[in-house]
């Protein structure tokens, strides 16, 4: 007898990527982007089961609405986003999780809301598609990490060094050595350029303790094709470990729109001052990159220079900080911030942002979608760093007009520390989170700024705008070290309170981003023309009227049908009493009832005189009328 064995074999498998995965989800839906209702949507973090709830903001009822809950399970999606916080009974802080050298709790959205990044016991969970299935599992300990501007990479650093991974395959591209991941403040290490083609690798030229009496070292900025990680040579006979070698360099950043365009500020030391440059890399077809210099100027006074792109890419911030002496026999020195503004086209434009005396620039913030910035001066007086952020402040709110003229729209006092521009609008929201103050501000198309409401007493440690500009969101965290009742809030544009939930504890609120239009440029200018938006408006009153008499057609109808119905009933009961003599059975029961006997034999019993009812009928008649005047 021939005995036949089966063995079985037993393997562990990761999970699977969206390349692998070809019978799920992987084409990274958005259902926020396809709800033709256009309702913004949100994830919450809290309560006592510390789980994530995601909800709809129904604008037209005016209150959020469930969209996923946790189940008791917890075995959906939405349960695994907060295993860590359950399994420690304590909600976590988070990681760095974006450009900004800041810790934030998770999860946390991609930056077109295509995906969701969570903490996991097996490492750093990514989630996709209509119903947010788990896609991949980076298994690693990661201490930050980073999305490209076009959701294409991620940058993950880990204790011992930094990777940079297909963010839509999981494909780990190259491990980066020779990088210090211990240092905060050099982190992100690696910088995208817009279109996510090439991205930056800056080894500063200063010290972070960097003296201007000091004499900088050489730094190095090293390009690589983001898809292969291959290095782009500056020069043919360049060493091959880097692209650019920049005496002093200090920091640089891409042009968050425009292609390849990046600008960088590096220290010459020796009170030389510190030097600006704005140029476009190209690569040739031999792998060498090419730097044109759109502008450069140095900052001879500055003691340090920082940058800040518009959102749109049509304008950059240079922040210089300007140690100056004072006048009189007041000989300590003070130390001052302005703006130099440039607008980006066809060729740069430069101009300056004039400080009040006495005052110094504080907090700026470019307004998203247009040609307008906000900036709050700070009084300086005394001695250095004895000028206090939110005491005798000014709220300035300015436009850009023929590329380099700057028109002031308003001036504000303020107590205010942080500016939040919407997305999309001209509507600005100044807060000031230690004194619990929120004002929301609003410039109109005759560019007049106005106060619309100014809030005291809301308690709050984050704000955020919803991506269209329609509703203000404010939280207080119990991450954050605070008395206040941790809940949440929801204002509309113009500042009234929408909404308002307390939940205990509560991590963070998270509007969900939306992705860019699919509109060309030209499309985008028709639509936002004036005379598209009288079309528009046209439009939308021929399609009112035609709504109302398409509701009116229905109810017309809706009446017909049921008039048509009983009409048909009636005579339907109608032939019935014909078909069955349903009158002749009901006078003959009649006739044969008790009653009609008794009144029949009642009626004969009386005189004949009694026997008929008299109705008196009187005429009224107006003969003629006289008036009384």
């Amino acid at each position: 007898m021939r005995c036949r064995t089966r063995r079985r074999r037993t393997s562990r498998t990761r999970p699977r990527t969206p390349e692998q995965n070809t019978e799920e989800e992987a084409d990274f839906s958005h259902n926020m982007a396809e709800d033709h209702k256009g309702r913004p949507q949100f994830i919450v973090k809290g309560g006592l089961s510390l789980s994530v709830e995601w909800y709809w903001y129904d604008w037209e009822k005016g209150e959020p609405v469930i969209y996923r809950r946790p189940s008791v399970r917890k075995d959906l999606p939405i349960d695994k986003w907060t295993e860590v916080d359950r399994k420690n009974k304590e909600l976590q802080k988070g990681l760095i999780s974006s450009m900004l050298n800041q810790v934030r709790p998770q999860p946390s959205w991609s930056n077109y809301g295509y995906m969701m990044i969570s903490e996991g016991f097996s490492g750093l969970q990514v989630w996709g598609g209509k119903n947010m299935n788990l896609l991949y599992v980076i298994p690693e300990k990661v201490t930050a990490y980073a999305v490209s501007p076009r959701e294409q990479y991620i940058v993950i650093r880990t204790e011992k060094d930094i990777s940079i991974m297909n963010f839509r395959t999981a494909r780990k591209i190259q491990t980066l050595g020779n990088l210090d991941v211990s240092s905060e403040d050099l982190w992100p290490i690696l910088r995208f350029s817009a279109d996510d083609s090439l991205v930056a690798v800056c080894k500063p030229g200063i010290p972070s303790d960097f003296n201007n009496t000091d004499k900088p070292f050489a730094g190095k900025m090293s390009i690589f094709h983001s898809e292969t990680m291959t290095l782009i040579q500056g020069t043919r006979g360049a060493p091959r470990s880097h692209t650019f070698e920049i005496p002093g360099l200090y920091k640089a950043e891409w042009n968050p729109q425009q292609g390849t365009q990046i600008a960088y500020v590096s220290a010459r030391g020796e009170n030389g001052g510190w030097f600006l440059v704005i140029s476009n890399i190209t690569v040739d077809k031999d792998n060498i990159a090419v730097e044109e210099i759109l502008f450069q100027r140095i900052f001879a006074t500055a003691q340090r220079l920082d940058i800040l792109w518009h959102p749109a890419g049509t304008y950059l911030a240079v922040k210089a900080t300007v140690r100056e002496k004072r006048k009189g026999n007041d000989l300590t020195p003070s130390v001052r911030t302005e703006y130099a503004l440039y607008n980006i086209g066809r060729d740069v434009a430069a101009f300056q942002m004039i400080v009040k005396d006495n005052y110094s620039a504080s907090r700026f913030a470019w307004q998203p979608g247009g040609d307008l910035f906000a900036v709050i001066l700070e009084e300086t007086r005394g001695a250095i760093g004895t000028a206090a952020l939110g005491e005798n402040q000014l709220l300035q709110i300015y436009a850009v007009k023929d590329r380099k003229k700057l028109k002031m729209l308003a001036e504000f006092t303020t107590s205010a520390t942080h500016l939040f521009w919407a997305p999309k609008g001209k509507n600005l929201v100044a807060v000031s989170f230690q004194k619990s103050l929120v004002t929301f501000i609003n410039i109109n198309e005759f560019e007049h700024a106005k106060e619309v409401n100014k809030l005291k007493g809301v308690n709050l440690t984050d704000g955020q705008w919803d991506p269209t500009g329609r509703f203000f969101a404010t939280w207080v965290s119990s991450l954050r070290e605070t008395t206040m009742a941790p809940h949440y809030r929801i204002f509309d544009l113009n500042g009234m309170e929408v909404f308002m939930k307390e939940s205990k504890p509560f991590s963070h609120f998270a509007w969900r981003p939306l992705p860019p239009t699919l509109l060309t440029t030209e499309e985008v200018n028709n639509v936002s023309s004036p005379q598209s938006a009288k079309q528009l408006l046209a439009d939308y009153d021929t399609q009112m009227k035609e709504l109302a008499n398409l509701e009116k057609e229905k109810e017309e109808k809706k009446r017909h049908d049921q008039e048509q119905a009983y009409i048909k009933k009636m005579n339907d009961l109608a032939r019935k009493m014909r078909e069955q003599n349903l009158d002749e059975k009901r006078r003959d029961l009649r006739a044969s009832s008790q009653w009609a006997r008794y009144w029949d034999n009642r009626l004969k019993d009386l005189p004949e005189e009694q026997q008929y009812i008299d109705e008196d009928v009187f005429e009224e008649r107006v003969i003629y009328r006289k008036a009384k005047n």
